[in-house]
């Protein structure tokens, strides 16, 4: 089952564990082009911060980007 925007929210206590979209495509060094193409793909799950009382943020999971940082290696 996956996941939708509304059910993937996360609050900021869980900040440390997420990186943004330019962060993982550094760690991954692939183009942020690249990275959106992979979380299109369903090779990478976003999660969505919530910034404001209105607005989210897209971010990924750190240990899910390291996974693909070891398998790339």
């Amino acid at each position: 089952m996956s996941l939708t925007r509304r059910d993937n929210v996360w609050d900021a206590l869980n900040m440390n564990d997420l990186l943004t979209y330019a962060e993982a495509a550094e760690k991954l060094s692939v183009s942020r082009s690249t990275l959106y193409r992979m979380v299109a793909d369903g090779m990478l799950t976003p999660v969505y911060v919530q910034v404001t009382p209105r607005s989210t943020a897209p971010r990924l999971k750190a240990s899910e980007v390291a996974e693909h940082v070891t398998s790339a290696a």
